[in-house]
């Protein structure tokens, strides 16, 4: 198992989009991110479960991820 601090599974702009399932909605456009440049979390609602957190919490802890924006 490589090193997930550093690696290329982090995000570079630090930051985690929680978005709804909707194929339509495409995140990282609508906010000029490129490809790898945040996490992108998406369930039913763009609700924040104890799923998402649990997925937040890695992140943050694992890939250094310091800002999170909802995104309905």
């Amino acid at each position: 198992m490589t090193e997930a601090h550093g690696s290329s599974s982090t995000p570079r702009r630090a930051t985690v989009i929680i978005t709804c399932m909707d194929a339509r909605i495409d995140p990282q456009r609508v906010l000029g991110f490129e490809l790898g440049d945040a996490h992108v979390l998406r369930n039913a609602g763009a609700v924040v479960s104890d799923d998402v957190l649990r997925s937040l919490v890695l992140s943050q802890r694992l890939f250094g991820t310091r800002s999170v924006i909802v995104m309905g």
